[in-house]
Protein backbone atom coordinates (compact mmCIF):
# COMPACT_ATOMS: atom_id res chain seq x y z
CA UNK A 1 0.00 0.00 0.00
CA UNK A 2 2.81 2.60 1.07
CA UNK A 3 4.64 1.63 -2.11
CA UNK A 4 1.31 2.15 -4.32
CA UNK A 5 0.95 5.71 -2.54
CA UNK A 6 4.39 6.84 -3.38
CA UNK A 7 4.37 5.61 -6.68
CA UNK A 8 1.09 7.61 -7.22
CA UNK A 9 2.77 10.77 -6.00
CA UNK A 10 5.67 9.92 -8.40
CA UNK A 11 3.32 10.78 -11.13
CA UNK A 12 1.78 13.83 -9.24
CA UNK A 13 5.24 15.15 -9.29
CA UNK A 14 5.76 15.27 -12.39
CA UNK A 15 3.00 17.30 -13.13
CA UNK A 16 4.53 19.29 -10.21
CA UNK A 17 8.24 19.37 -11.37
CA UNK A 18 7.29 19.87 -15.30
CA UNK A 19 4.80 22.95 -14.41
CA UNK A 20 5.97 24.60 -11.09
CA UNK A 21 9.65 23.89 -11.39
CA UNK A 22 10.82 23.60 -14.91
CA UNK A 23 7.76 26.01 -16.63
CA UNK A 24 7.82 29.14 -14.12
CA UNK A 25 11.49 29.14 -14.70
CA UNK A 26 12.08 28.58 -18.08
CA UNK A 27 8.75 29.64 -20.37
CA UNK A 28 7.50 32.07 -17.92
CA UNK A 29 10.50 34.70 -18.16
CA UNK A 30 10.80 34.41 -21.81
CA UNK A 31 7.21 34.85 -22.42
CA UNK A 32 4.47 37.42 -23.98
CA UNK A 33 4.35 34.64 -26.80
CA UNK A 34 5.05 30.91 -26.95
CA UNK A 35 6.73 31.23 -30.18
CA UNK A 36 9.60 33.26 -27.69
CA UNK A 37 10.53 29.96 -25.97
CA UNK A 38 12.54 27.16 -27.86
CA UNK A 39 11.36 24.21 -28.55
CA UNK A 40 13.76 21.86 -26.59
CA UNK A 41 12.46 24.09 -23.80
CA UNK A 42 9.06 22.91 -24.27
CA UNK A 43 10.39 19.37 -24.38
CA UNK A 44 11.89 19.38 -21.29
CA UNK A 45 8.99 20.92 -19.30
CA UNK A 46 6.46 18.08 -20.39
CA UNK A 47 9.44 15.55 -20.19
CA UNK A 48 8.84 14.86 -16.55
CA UNK A 49 5.58 13.23 -17.61
CA UNK A 50 6.85 11.41 -19.87
CA UNK A 51 9.47 9.93 -18.02
CA UNK A 52 7.54 8.94 -14.84
CA UNK A 53 5.11 6.69 -15.98
CA UNK A 54 7.88 4.89 -18.02
CA UNK A 55 9.30 4.04 -14.76
CA UNK A 56 6.06 3.59 -12.88
CA UNK A 57 5.45 1.21 -15.28
CA UNK A 58 8.41 -0.62 -14.54
CA UNK A 59 8.57 -0.60 -11.18
CA UNK A 60 4.57 -2.01 -10.06
CA UNK A 61 3.79 -5.49 -9.25
CA UNK A 62 0.94 -6.10 -11.60
CA UNK A 63 -1.89 -5.14 -13.39
CA UNK A 64 -3.92 -4.18 -10.73
CA UNK A 65 -1.58 -2.12 -8.75
CA UNK A 66 -0.36 -0.63 -11.74
CA UNK A 67 -4.47 0.61 -12.34
CA UNK A 68 -3.92 1.65 -8.56
CA UNK A 69 -1.32 3.68 -8.75
CA UNK A 70 -2.34 5.60 -12.20
CA UNK A 71 -5.70 6.72 -10.74
CA UNK A 72 -4.27 7.37 -7.36
CA UNK A 73 -1.31 9.84 -9.69
CA UNK A 74 -3.87 11.31 -12.01
CA UNK A 75 -6.02 12.33 -8.91
CA UNK A 76 -3.76 13.84 -7.18
CA UNK A 77 -2.05 15.67 -10.32
CA UNK A 78 -5.44 16.87 -10.92
CA UNK A 79 -5.95 18.38 -6.80
CA UNK A 80 -2.36 20.03 -7.86
CA UNK A 81 -3.89 21.25 -11.27
CA UNK A 82 -6.78 22.61 -9.25
CA UNK A 83 -5.01 24.28 -6.65
CA UNK A 84 -2.61 26.02 -9.01
CA UNK A 85 -5.59 27.47 -10.73
CA UNK A 86 -7.35 28.80 -7.65
CA UNK A 87 -4.29 30.24 -6.64
CA UNK A 88 -3.88 31.84 -10.07
CA UNK A 89 -0.68 30.42 -10.57
CA UNK A 90 1.72 30.93 -14.32
CA UNK A 91 -0.05 29.43 -17.29
CA UNK A 92 -3.59 28.11 -14.77
CA UNK A 93 -5.34 31.40 -15.24
CA UNK A 94 -7.59 30.34 -18.15
CA UNK A 95 -8.54 26.66 -16.63
CA UNK A 96 -12.06 25.03 -16.17
CA UNK A 97 -10.94 24.66 -12.31
CA UNK A 98 -11.99 28.23 -12.10
CA UNK A 99 -14.24 28.51 -15.45
CA UNK A 100 -16.22 24.61 -14.98
CA UNK A 101 -15.72 22.84 -11.87
CA UNK A 102 -17.38 20.11 -12.55
CA UNK A 103 -15.98 19.83 -16.39
CA UNK A 104 -12.29 19.99 -14.86
CA UNK A 105 -13.06 17.19 -12.24
CA UNK A 106 -14.21 14.53 -14.55
CA UNK A 107 -12.23 15.32 -17.94
CA UNK A 108 -8.85 15.91 -16.42
CA UNK A 109 -8.56 12.83 -13.76
CA UNK A 110 -9.33 10.76 -16.96
CA UNK A 111 -7.16 12.32 -19.48
CA UNK A 112 -4.55 11.79 -16.78
CA UNK A 113 -5.54 8.32 -16.38
CA UNK A 114 -5.34 7.85 -19.67
CA UNK A 115 -2.16 9.12 -20.44
CA UNK A 116 -0.22 7.90 -17.43
CA UNK A 117 -2.22 4.57 -17.85
CA UNK A 118 -1.00 4.46 -21.79
CA UNK A 119 2.53 5.19 -21.07
CA UNK A 120 2.63 2.92 -17.81
CA UNK A 121 1.15 0.25 -19.73
CA UNK A 122 3.56 0.39 -22.42
CA UNK A 123 6.52 0.10 -19.94
CA UNK A 124 4.85 -2.34 -18.14
CA UNK A 125 4.14 -5.11 -21.01
CA UNK A 126 8.01 -4.37 -22.40
CA UNK A 127 9.52 -5.16 -19.14
CA UNK A 128 6.99 -8.36 -18.13
CA UNK A 129 8.11 -9.90 -21.76
CA UNK A 130 11.70 -9.64 -20.61
CA UNK A 131 11.64 -10.45 -17.23
CA UNK A 132 13.45 -13.83 -16.37
CA UNK A 133 10.12 -15.73 -15.25
CA UNK A 134 7.98 -14.52 -18.59
CA UNK A 135 7.26 -17.01 -20.84
CA UNK A 136 7.49 -16.33 -24.46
Amino acid sequence: MARSLLLALALAASVFVGDHLLYRSLVVPRLPGWTSVPVGWWLLVLSPVAVAPLVVGLLVRNLREGVAVVAGGAVLASLYLWWAARTYQPGHLKSYALEAPTVFWVQTPLLLFGLFGCVSLLSYFVASRRSPGSAG
